[in-house]
């Protein structure tokens, strides 16, 4: 496992450092971690569930100090972000990492799930551009069209509410405007920086129900 490491890579023969003087910032101790070979090898039980295998290609990376998000670039490009402690141990640390990422590439499946469950987590870092008219405009048509904007209890924005009546009763041009309105409303809602701006449009012009819930639907 020696073979072309990158250079920030801790080597097989590589002692791993005593973390002498450990910091609160600092991951678990690598000397007591499981050794790598014997990650990839547990992982060999799920190379027939894909969500099986990225919820324990996640518990493996945690378990090194490790943390993975979906990374949104300014142009919408997607991709993955490795976290990780910076400490006395982190070539040791980035060793795991290294092949554990190279283990999830060996089947080009696994990737695509792994962004999708950190999509569905809101686990991102977004640099995407936020148009406050824009998002103010999707959610004006979205509602407008039959949606219904949830705030839960705890503070999450969701969607909820039965199928639009326009996409069973109304005319052609009517479902291409629900159709539409959504697809406009759920690309603002994935920019994780409209969380705050949909939060507060819920909460001013929302009704709270009596279990802690927030809904701004029409009125109509």
């Amino acid at each position: 496992m020696t073979a072309a490491l990158p250079k920030h890579v801790a080597a097989d023969d590589e002692a791993i450092p005593d973390p002498s003087a450990r910091m609160p910032g600092d991951g678990p101790d690598m000397r007591g971690v499981m050794p790598i070979a014997n990650m990839l090898a547990d992982l060999r039980q799920f190379d027939d569930d894909l969500v099986g295998y990225v919820d324990r290609w996640r518990e493996h990376l945690t378990s090194v100090g490790g943390s993975v998000l979906l990374h949104y670039a300014r142009d919408g490009e997607k991709g993955l972000t490795l976290g990780m402690p910076c400490d006395p141990q982190v070539r040791h640390r980035s060793r795991w990492a290294h092949f554990l990422f190279q283990d999830l590439d060996a089947d080009d499946e696994r990737r695509p799930v792994l962004m999708m469950i950190l999509q569905r987590e809101r686990m991102c870092w977004d640099e995407r551009p936020v148009d406050a008219a824009a998002t103010t405009r999707a959610m004006r048509d979205f509602i407008r069209t039959g949606g219904r904007i949830l705030i839960t209890p705890e503070g999450h924005v969701t969607e909820g509410g039965g199928v639009p009546r326009a996409l069973t009763h109304g005319t052609a041009e009517e479902r291409a405007e629900v159709t539409r309105a959504g697809r406009a409303y759920f690309d603002v809602r994935h920019r994780l920086r409209t969380d705050r701006q949909i939060k507060r449009a819920a909460r001013l012009l929302g009704q709270r129900t009596d279990n802690g819930w927030i809904v701004l639907e029409s009125r109509a």
